[in-house]
């Protein structure tokens, strides 16, 4: 079994005219897989969701109607905490591109966060965040605005079934 250890920039504060920037660290223990022999795990570690893989990496949300070789498909609940505590807790100014922004629920998808939304994107298989510049893919978190620590949130992807704008679509854990 190997340890990783990562920091990500939890929150940054500015006095006058200088920055404060806290890390929180995280040790991720990677293993050889389980090997429990259940049906659905190969005994590498991965578990099987029809001809994808998903890492054994604990908890987890699933895009299920991402394609199966897409790998914003499972996004782990380790590497989603670390994004969303590590997201801005404002969105971007009025009249600019970019995330966080705010999230109407136009879908009406049964969220378990509610007031004034922001989505932000998640990337798979990180602990980094999305930053500007790069493509934000189709999965979101969802949370409250300004509320950064113990921050709880909600995953919402954009569904290739569904037509039209309203294509948002609420991920599962597992």
């Amino acid at each position: 079994m190997t340890a990783y250890q990562t920091s990500y920039p939890s929150y940054t504060v500015h006095t006058g005219q200088v920055s404060y920037t806290s890390y929180v660290s995280y040790t991720v223990d990677v293993g050889q897989g389980s090997g429990s022999g259940r049906d659905n795990d190969d005994g590498g570690g991965y578990e099987q969701f029809g001809t994808s893989l998903a890492k054994d990496g604990g908890t987890y949300w699933l895009c299920e109607n991402l394609p199966e070789e897409d790998p914003c498909r499972v996004i782990l609940k380790m590497h989603a905490d670390a994004q969303v505590q590590a997201a801005p807790p404002r969105p971007v100014g009025r009249g600019r591109r970019g995330y966080p922004k705010h999230h109407s629920n136009l879908e009406r998808n049964s969220l378990s966060v509610s007031g004034d939304l922001l989505e932000f994107p998640l990337l798979p298989d990180t602990f980094d965040i999305w930053v500007p510049g790069t493509p934000p893919g189709p999965v979101r978190a969802v949370y409250e605005k300004d509320f950064p620590h113990g921050r709880h949130y909600d995953v919402i992807y954009h569904d290739p079934t569904k037509r039209g704008p309203l294509d948002f679509t609420k991920a599962t854990i597992r």
